[in-house]
């Protein structure tokens, strides 16, 4: 019978306490040999950071730490003794899952040392973003969001919009809505800011910073149209009788329910569009392409064609809306507009890094961390911060 994942991060943390029995101990290794192994490892690093924050006594230790290591080093070394064939390719992704995970230990942990030494190695870093938006209205209303902006925002004509518990921010229609079919909603993320929306028909839609979505209130009867720039994950209502279409970056995409992320850059001259969930069609007017679940489209301006590739890792792009950053081999330009957008900062260098990164982050802590992490997994880049300007230096 397939062990469940609690049945791992138990062994896990038998192991880093030195509680394993030999048998268990091997159980652990094949595990780490599988597929999904680095990923559960990292929920298990930072669900164990989480959970000891505030217990001085159960600190991980300098030797827990290695013994996690040494581990991951043993399963690298196996992983090549029983893998021959693509050798080079294997050990340089495994030697980066190994890397990412030493780094997690080494900056989630807290190690040694009190709580003020700690927040003095921290101190004057940049702070992450935040979750604030704004709503402009086409009946002249603006609202301004942060997170302390709870409760009703506008009740209008049979429209309610209000900020729930836990931040999403709703659009209800009750039956006696009156002249509010020609009413619009843009709403607008600013850098270093997020937002959750629930529209009118149930779909939800997370907005990571520098972003925008726009629609009527009242969707069409045939029909339900939202338009996006910058980077809006969805969970579409399914409603086989209105498709529902995003407009984004010069491409329509029309879906009846499904999850996806749409991701225009900053200049709006390339869309990607990655499929998680059930399927989409898309379509530039000249080319139309149907994506399957973990297929990615690329988008680019003054080209007709779109080019589609399978994504080893497609949750990867949508891992922002659960509060991380995660890069997968990822090239130093996404890597900087991830950055720059969420922390409000802007990177400075005379060319352009070749660097390839690989890691998953939290989102909630300060630059200075992130920063120190791509240091080490992005192998010889180094970055110095002044305010809010980050210098590259290789």
């Amino acid at each position: 019978m397939e062990k469940d994942i609690q049945y791992y991060t138990d062994l896990l943390r038998k192991y880093t306490n030195d509680e394993c029995s030999p048998e268990e101990i091997a159980i652990l290794m094949n595990f780490l040999r599988s597929n999904g192994s680095n990923r559960l490892l990292l929920y298990e690093i930072h669900s164990r950071y989480h959970e000891n924050e505030q217990k001085e006594k159960n600190r991980i230790t300098p030797q827990q730490s290695d013994r996690i290591k040494n581990l991951l080093l043993d399963a690298l070394v196996a992983e090549t003794k029983i893998r021959p064939v693509f050798w080079k390719q294997r050990w340089f992704h495994a030697a980066a899952a190994v890397l990412l995970i030493c780094v997690c230990l080494y900056w989630f942990y807290p190690q040694a040392g009190s709580v003020e030494q700690q927040t003095a190695n921290i101190e004057g870093s940049v702070a992450p973003g935040t979750e604030k938006a704004s709503i402009k209205l086409s009946d002249g209303t603006t609202i301004n969001l942060n997170t302390g902006s709870n409760g009703v925002l506008y009740n209008k004509n049979g429209v309610l919009i209000s900020r729930i518990a836990d931040g999403t921010v709703k659009y209800e229609l009750s039956a006696g809505i009156q002249n509010a079919e020609a009413l619009h909603s843009t709403l607008t993320t600013p850098v270093g800011g997020e937002c959750r929306v629930a529209l009118p028909d149930g779909s939800k839609l997370w907005m990571n910073a520098r972003s925008s979505v726009g629609f009527q209130v009242v969707f069409a009867k045939s029909e339900r149209s939202v338009t996006a720039q910058g980077e809006v994950y969805f969970e579409v209502a399914k409603d086989a009788k209105r498709p529902f279409k995003v407009f984004s970056g010069g491409q329509s995409i029309e879906v009846l329910g499904t999850h996806f992320v749409v991701n225009t850059n900053a200049d709006n001259t390339q869309v990607k569009t990655t499929l998680i969930e059930g399927s989409i069609r898309l379509s530039n007017g000249k080319v139309t392409k149907v994506l399957k679940p973990g297929q990615e489209s690329q988008l680019t301006a003054n080209k007709d064609e779109i080019v589609v590739e399978t994504k080893q890792n497609p949750e990867a792009a949508a891992a922002w809306k659960d509060g991380y950053f995660e890069f997968d081999n990822t090239d130093f330009k996404t890597v900087e507009e991830q950055v720059s957008k969420w922390y409000d900062v802007e990177f400075v260098y005379d060319r352009l890094p070749g660097n390839m990164f690989y890691g998953k982050v939290e989102r909630k802590i300060a630059l200075s961390k992130v920063l120190q992490m791509l240091e080490i997994v992005g192998g010889n880049i180094h970055f110095k911060t002044e305010g809010r300007k980050v210098y590259v230096i290789e």
